[in-house]
């Protein structure tokens, strides 16, 4: 009788300790439940690593002066540019392939007979009705005017055969000149950045 006595009490402890135990378990997953309810999305990446989405710091730009023309426009720092020597059109372009990359130069209408009529015409013209014809493109597909944060009056541009973002500028009280930038490798938000950058300088 004692015996079981002794029994029924050890099986009523055991009971009430696994009762605990399993409560505390249960409280442990609720804890932790809510606790990454909390917490933003993150993909864990190999080596520990984990992604929380781009940095909020941007990486500092840097101011560019043309050499023969009065043109400045700002790139971030890490964008390597190179020039052509002995170039006319002031041309910067990107130091992978340059040759293919050309992202700003300068052409200066009356120095060429060809397009020394449009001096005297709406740049829009001269891109609509000559510019494409020197370069094997087979017309305009859409032209956009706009004006950027420097002031300058430009024209966005797509061309029938080219994959690229082209954009002009004119300058007021110079309608000999004209500002081409093209796109082949930059990403669109960055090219964008550097187009409202575009400003002129008078020496």
């Amino acid at each position: 009788m004692e015996d079981e006595k002794e029994q029924l009490i050890l099986m009523t402890k055991i009971g009430v300790g696994s009762l605990v135990v399993a409560g505390i378990f249960i409280l442990i997953i609720l804890v932790a439940h809510n606790f990454t309810k909390k917490r933003s999305g993150e993909i864990v990446l190999p080596a520990g690593g984990t992604y929380l989405g781009p940095s909020p710091t941007e990486a500092p730009w840097r101011q560019i002066q043309g050499t023969i023309y009065p043109f400045t426009f700002s790139v971030p720092e890490t964008l390597a540019l190179t020039t052509f020597p002995n170039d006319p059109y002031d041309i910067y372009a990107l130091s992978e392939n340059p040759s293919a990359n050309v992202l700003i130069g300068v052409e200066d209408l009356a120095k060429d007979l060809s397009k020394k009529p449009y001096v005297a015409k709406s740049k829009k013209e001269y891109i609509s009705d000559f510019w494409w014809k020197q370069f094997g493109l087979t017309g305009v597909s859409t032209i956009e005017s706009f004006t950027n944060e420097k002031g300058l009056k430009g024209y966005k541009v797509k061309f029938k055969n080219s994959p690229y973002e082209d954009v002009f500028f004119e300058i007021k009280g110079k309608p000999n000149i004209v500002i081409h930038m093209s796109n082949a490798i930059i990403s669109p938000e960055i090219f964008e950045k550097i187009v409202e950058s575009v400003g002129w300088r008078e020496k």
